[in-house]
């Protein structure tokens, strides 16, 4: 009986395997569809990931797959693998050259644009009983994570503004992985029942849990960076890149009790930067990026596969009020926060062109995606998130995407930009 056990866990986990790797297998054989078509490659996955599924639906077939039986390997391993990628292959040194605008846009930026999406959506759906505020203000948040993939490779492709990129990448990597830690405190709050809650507790923790994660992350991150000086071997560093990735989120996530996520992106940067001081190989980059194809591709055929018609049917006013609200309230805090700054001639500041670009840039992607698959059915309002943040993205990769590259073009002249030090 044990044998007989053990043998169908094994093929249970091979064919989860073999599943895999032909998702894997398709995303790279798409690329060049994607490509010709001027989208990025996120958009053909879904579609296979939705069409895929509809056709074994059609012949009668029930693949099992349910969004919630793989939350926890999206929250996890998948986004915490993207947001390290992002923190390993940043430039820290032009990262610290543009610090301050990164997190002027990171912190300030998202918690407003978090608040003012989450109001505009309440206020616009009115339906108080089925999308309550602190739901209203979760979506916000997850609609305010930016996915820079789509403008990040059109501004290597066009050699235009590095910092620009710079900004858009840092402001993402901070945004994403801050959209990670205050999911977990306002799904928290969002799903409490247990009498009132106390707002300084409930900031303490958030602290507690984020500059917690930091510091754990930068002393794993320095650990690695030590033992990078001794071994100087490619090998070397890819092996200590994905261990201290490993630990950092393992040690703050069930030892510590800390931000596993703040923690990757505080040890990805330290690993990052001394892989490059050291000059050691692009070995480990390699090798980042290719987890990150694979963890890309994943989160985009999974969200494809559990799309549903019932969504368009039942939430389609959500989505469309959603898909006006969330490039207005960038629009309006964009110019709002970053004018001013132009006025007084601040050096990290920005044209209003760039502004404008910046603006159009802030995209939904992975992480808006990787974090509706991870809501618990304990939300009550689960599918109208899920909802809303699935027909934004949706919209983003299949109509923003493809006019980044033309209003690139009409914004910003190539050159050298405004204020780049580089």
């Amino acid at each position: 009986m044990g044998q007989r056990r053990a043998t169908k866990g094994c093929r249970t986990l091979l064919e989860t395997a073999a599943a895999f790797t032909l998702i894997v297998l398709l995303a790279l054989l798409l690329e060049p569809l994607s490509a010709r078509l001027h989208l990025p490659l996120s958009a053909p996955l879904v579609a296979l990931g939705f069409l895929g599924s509809e056709l074994l639906v059609g012949f009668g077939i029930d693949t099992g797959l349910r969004w919630y039986t793989f939350s926890d390997l999206v929250l996890l391993v998948f986004l915490p693998a993207l947001v390290f990628e992002e923190a390993f292959n940043l430039e820290a040194r032009s990262l610290l050259g543009s610090l301050g605008v990164v997190l002027y846009l990171a912190v300030p930026l998202f918690l407003l644009a978090s608040l003012a999406t989450g109001g505009l959506l309440f206020l616009g759906i009115g339906h108080p009983a089925g999308f309550p505020l602190a739901a209203a203000i979760l979506t916000g948040m997850l609609l305010s994570a930016t996915d820079p993939g789509a403008v990040s490779a059109v501004l290597r492709k066009r050699a235009l503004p590095s910092r620009l990129r710079v900004v858009i990448e840092g402001e993402s990597l901070f945004n994403d992985a801050g959209a990670i830690v205050l999911f977990g405190i306002l799904l928290g709050l969002a799903t409490h029942t247990a009498g009132p809650v106390n707002p300084a507790a409930a900031a303490g923790d958030f602290l507690w849990i984020f500059l917690g994660g930091i510091f754990l992350g930068g002393l794993i991150g320095t650990s690695g960076a030590l033992l990078l000086h001794l071994l100087r071997r490619p090998l070397a560093a890819a092996v200590l890149s994905v261990a201290v990735a490993v630990f950092s989120m393992y040690l703050g996530e069930r030892v510590f009790k800390v931000s596993g996520v703040m923690a990757i992106l505080a040890a990805g940067l330290i690993m990052g930067a001394t892989s490059r001081r050291l000059e050691i190989s692009t070995f480990p980059n390699q090798l980042w990026e290719f987890i990150e194809f694979i963890a890309h591709a994943l989160i985009f055929v999974l969200a494809g596969v559990t799309i549903t018609w019932r969504m368009f049917e039942t939430h389609w006013l959500a989505m469309l009020i959603s898909i006006l609200v969330v490039p207005l309230v960038r629009f309006v805090l964009l110019f709002g926060l970053l004018t001013p700054l132009h006025w007084i001639g601040w050096q990290a500041s920005f044209r209003p062109r760039e502004t404008a670009f910046l603006a159009l840039g802030g995209m939904q992607g992975a992480a808006t995606l990787a974090l509706a698959l991870s809501l618990p059915l304990q939300l009550d309002s689960w599918f109208t998130v899920q909802s809303i943040a699935y027909g934004v993205t949706l919209f983003a990769i299949f109509v923003q995407a493809p006019l980044v590259e033309p209003l690139m073009n009409r914004l910003l002249r190539p050159g050298k930009p405004h204020n780049d030090p580089t």
